[in-house]
């Protein structure tokens, strides 16, 4: 069953001089929510950012089944009908780097587990029996070696070369490397993602790339300006346009970033990389790199957009 990830932008109607934003977001988001479509599903978070005269836009996430929501235009039309809403409009959508459905499952499964295991460590300690402190570490190095995972250089080649024919024609992209971090199953290195930057850049030398990683614990990213591409913009300008943190050398031309995911305040990696992917989809819109496809009704998404489609 074929899923996508979707984000829309949603801006307020700064003609409405009587409402509360700070309280009425709050109504927006959960008037969006509300909206019940066959194949649709929202994301846990929303994210607001900056927009006009001090107002904020929201930045909505969802996902949907390919072959029940054929197209977007139903979604951005029922929020449009939300009081308070001045624009709504599709910034990406892409291929999803997994199913939330299973996601939830996997989320559920592992609490019953932890919960299991709790109530193991609660129980009176027989004589002879290992500390409650031995057992809890016992458990914990099997949870690693369960989860212990390998990545080893044919997943990056698969991601660079996914990368590179995606992105042959693009001046600029956003791309992922959801083979290699198995969508929120391994932390990627810097050094692993700039392995697969310059295998991309071998055979798309003109690209200015941002690869994006969802890993086990954060999200991760690399911007590269290729020598030929200089003054196209600056990198660390495009990541820190993003909710990424700068993490070690930074220039003009290179710059990497990472965003430390708390799941116990539901941030999962997976869900925090689309809405980092919007936040740098929205620096090349507003920066004039990628074409608004209000200004071309022939607007081609996937050729425009330098998302990972």
């Amino acid at each position: 069953m074929n899923k996508s990830d979707v984000v829309i932008e949603v801006t307020p109607d700064t003609s409405n001089e009587e409402l509360d934003w700070d309280k009425h977001w709050d109504v927006i988001q959960q008037s969006i929510r509300d909206i019940k479509i066959e194949g649709l599903r929202w994301a846990k978070d929303f994210a607001l950012q900056d927009f006009v005269y001090g107002l904020k836009k929201l930045l909505v996430v969802c996902q949907i089944i390919d072959s029940k929501v054929e197209s977007t235009a139903p979604v951005v039309e029922k929020i449009l009908t939300i009081p308070g809403v001045g624009g709504a409009e599709m910034l990406t959508i892409e291929t999803a780097g997994s199913d939330w459905d299973q996601n939830e499952l996997d989320e559920k499964n592992a609490k019953a587990k932890k919960e299991k295991q709790e109530k193991a460590a609660a129980k009176p300690q027989a004589e002879g029996a290992p500390s409650k402190k031995a057992a809890k570490k016992a458990a914990k190095k099997e949870d690693e070696k369960e989860e212990e995972r390998v990545i080893d250089e044919d997943m990056l080649k698969k991601d660079a070369d996914k990368a590179a024919l995606s992105c042959k024609e693009s001046a600029v992209f956003v791309t992922g490397c959801n083979l290699s971090d198995g969508s929120g199953a391994s932390d990627l290195s810097r050094e692993q993602i700039a392995q697969i930057m310059t295998m991309v850049h071998e055979k798309a030398p003109d690209t200015v790339l941002m690869i994006t990683s969802a890993g086990k614990t954060k999200v991760s990213a690399l911007v590269v300006v290729p020598p030929n591409k200089k003054g196209t913009l600056k990198a660390l300008d495009w990541l820190t346009a993003t909710q990424l943190v700068p993490v070690g050398p930074q220039g003009d031309d290179e710059a990497y970033g990472e965003y430390p995911c708390a799941a116990e305040k539901d941030e999962f990696p997976i869900k925090v990389k689309d809405v980092v992917n919007s936040q740098a989809f929205s620096f090349l819109k507003t920066a004039g790199l990628i074409q608004d496809e209000s200004e071309d009704e022939n607007y081609d998404v996937e050729e425009e957009e330098g998302a990972d489609y």
